[in-house]
């Protein structure tokens, strides 16, 4: 079996293949450095693909609340259901937009910065926020709010007549059809919300 010297011997020497230096140890420290950057890399897929999930699905909600407020344009207001509130992009879902501006962010910015100088930046003290921060406290809405139901005015018109039995029995059979329509497009909103919620759960 040999001679197995134990660790607290005043005569145990770690064997060669067992001592530390300072090249094994930096290949440890690039090894976990790798592996850190793979597991951030998962993790970041895993984050935007979520992130296009919800962008798709607002989408469909988005068409989804369209027609259901083409509908409701159809119907009396005490007919009509309360809509839900879609979600939104939130500004740190999107952080590549930081990196984008427009024509009138540039005048936004130049506007600023005018204002900036004017005040003058020494006046500030080492908590005063910055020229980005600011900008950035401004551009931090969420995106792609709901859509608001459109308003409903009754348009001006000939004056009401009495309808006859056959338009009496039309104009039921079209209000049943909208109100099928608005409860099939309202389980529709439902239905989409709860799969892209199991789905959050299961790949979050």
């Amino acid at each position: 079996m040999g001679d197995f010297k134990l660790k607290t011997a005043k005569d145990f020497t770690v064997p060669e293949q067992l001592r530390m230096n300072t090249e094994r140890k930096k290949a440890q420290l690039v090894a976990l450095e790798e592996e850190i950057h793979e597991r951030k890399l998962k993790m970041n897929v895993r984050i935007v693909a979520l992130r296009d999930e919800k962008v798709q699905l607002i989408s469909q909600l988005g068409q989804r609340m369209e027609q259901l407020f083409a509908v409701q344009a159809q119907l009396t207001p005490d007919r009509c259901c309360q809509c839900p509130t879609l979600p939104t992009l939130q500004p740190e879902e999107i952080p590549e937009r930081r990196l984008q501006y427009t024509s009138s962010t540039l005048q936004y910015f130049a506007a600023l910065r005018a204002q900036w100088n004017q005040r003058g930046a020494t006046e500030g003290g080492p908590d005063e926020p910055s020229l980005l921060d600011l900008m950035q406290e401004d551009s931090d809405d969420p995106i792609q709010p709901s859509p608001a139901p459109p308003s409903n005015p009754a348009p001006p018109g000939p004056k009401p007549y009495e309808l006859t039995e056959l338009e009496e029995e039309m104009k039921e059979m079209q209000e049943i059809r909208f109100l099928y329509q608005q409860d099939d497009l309202l389980s529709q909103v439902g239905a989409v919300c709860v799969c892209a919620g199991v789905r959050a759960c299961v790949y979050g």
